[in-house]
């Protein structure tokens, strides 16, 4: 599970790295290393996924003082 939970962060990191390089720069690096348009959208779903699965260390997070 701490494997899951590292991978998950990695990939919500590197889609949030992702969407500031698009904000400030103009540059889509997911489109730039995968290409195609179906590629895309896996990828933005794998992220998304990720990215719902962090919301599971809301909690702990709240929970630490």
């Amino acid at each position: 599970m701490k494997v899951l939970n590292i991978v998950a962060l990695f990939i919500t990191i590197l889609g949030g790295f992702n969407w500031f390089l698009v904000s400030v720069l103009d540059y889509n690096l997911v489109s730039h290393l995968v290409g195609g348009s179906t590629a895309i959208r896996i990828c933005y779903i794998i992220i998304g996924a990720a990215s719902l699965y962090c919301l599971k260390f809301l909690p702990v997070v709240y929970r630490q003082k």
